[in-house]
């Protein structure tokens, strides 16, 4: 049974998650990259009527070209407006479309609106905002944009410099959190605690968690607003989520050393029924 005010359909039709960026800071290439991608940030969410975009780094291009004959409206939610997160946006396929109706969401960060469509003004892209052909709709609160969708939300504050959101989706019975460019454990006093996170995250069905580092990078990337791999399979076991994906892989991280990653900390989360992915582009997962 759905819960109450719940649509029939969210209930009935599994939502599917897929990733179309999932490296952090810049864009990478070459062979050594070829099997995890080098696009950045950018994760979809597919519903019957409506796709929920995460993020709108390089990874969105991708992502909608797999729109351009897809009638649904879409939402896309900003976790932050550094580059890696938003430059994408101007090579985003349904833009042009007349017709289709895109949401912009920040939260409670009006600006970040402003930066995110402030790129297409013919001076940083070709072309100004007036070519652009869909209809085009702006949002600060995360409850009044998703309400279409059937999606509760909630929302918290990342350990980031330039401030930063993470989000929990709740959908029907399942739920996903998203938390990228996130610093666990950070050496200043944190915005959120470790405590704070583990309580948000409590229970998901799938976290989607920043694990650009590994402990070597520390203590001289501490502070730069990033998690270790280790920290977020210590976050999984705390909430006793059912999967985590480890994502926002620092551009420099081969396909080889992101599948040493995965094997060093499977047994462990396997042991307490916790499924671990290695985020890369592409990569498609029923909620």
């Amino acid at each position: 049974m759905c819960s109450v005010g719940v649509p029939a359909y969210i209930c009935l039709m599994a939502p599917d998650v897929t990733f179309w960026g999932t490296r952090g800071s810049i864009p990478t290439s070459g062979p050594e990259f070829a099997a995890s991608g080098g696009d950045t940030s950018c994760v979809l969410v597919g519903l019957r009527d409506h796709v929920v975009i995460l993020d709108a780094g390089t990874g969105i291009r991708r992502a909608g070209e797999s729109l351009e004959d897809d009638a649904r409206d879409i939402i896309l939610v900003l976790s932050h407006p550094h580059w890696d997160h938003i430059q994408g946006f101007p090579f985003f396929a349904p833009l042009y479309q007349k017709g289709r109706r895109i949401t912009l969401v920040a939260p409670n960060h009006p600006h970040w609106l402003d930066l995110l469509v402030g790129q297409i003004d013919g001076i940083r892209f070709p072309v100004t905002k007036d070519f652009l052909s869909c209809t085009l709709e702006f949002s600060t609160d995360l409850d009044d944009a998703l309400r279409p969708t059937g999606i509760s939300a909630s929302q918290i504050n990342t350990n980031h410099s330039g401030d930063g959101l993470g989000y929990r989706l709740t959908i029907g019975r399942r739920s996903m959190v998203y938390l990228t460019d996130n610093e666990l454990l950070p050496p200043s006093p944190a915005t959120t605690s470790l405590a704070e996170f583990a309580h948000f995250c409590a229970g998901a069905d799938l976290l989607i968690h920043d694990a650009q580092y590994v402990s070597d990078d520390l203590p001289d990337k501490a502070g730069w607003g990033h998690s270790t791999a280790r920290q977020v399979i210590d976050l999984a076991l705390a909430a006793s989520v059912s999967r985590v994906a480890l994502f926002h892989h620092d551009p420099a991280t081969t396909d080889c050393e992101l599948a040493e990653r995965a094997a060093s900390w499977r047994t462990r989360l396997e042991v307490r029924g916790i499924e671990l992915v290695v985020a890369t582009d592409g990569l498609s997962l029923i909620l």
